[in-house]
């Protein structure tokens, strides 16, 4: 499954974004969650895929973010994983649709 680095960063309580270079080409999605978040900043993240194909569209994701850690997995697959760089005080579920831009 290849793997490419980026960021992952807070922009308000419901949206996250994730931005990627993957061979060179940078990929963003913004992803919507349904319940509100705490501002945890920004941190490095890792994204694993399968193909290029799977990081288009919208699609729908769940996953946690919190205490030390996030971890979102997509309906089609791929996964955005990293650490926190500024812990919150709770593990989060969280669910909702990306849009790979």
């Amino acid at each position: 499954m290849p793997e490419a680095n980026g960021s992952f960063q807070w922009i308000d309580q419901d949206q996250v974004n994730a931005i990627f270079d993957v061979d060179g080409q940078e990929y963003k999605c913004a992803l919507r969650v349904y319940e509100p978040l705490d501002d945890f900043g920004w941190a490095m993240a890792k994204l694993q895929y399968d193909g290029k194909d799977e990081l288009t569209g919208k699609q729908q994701f769940e996953g946690h973010i919190g205490e030390n850690d996030f971890l979102i997995t997509f309906d089609n697959k791929p996964k955005i994983e990293g650490d926190l760089d500024s812990p919150i005080d709770l593990d989060i579920p969280v669910m909702g649709n990306g849009e790979w831009i």
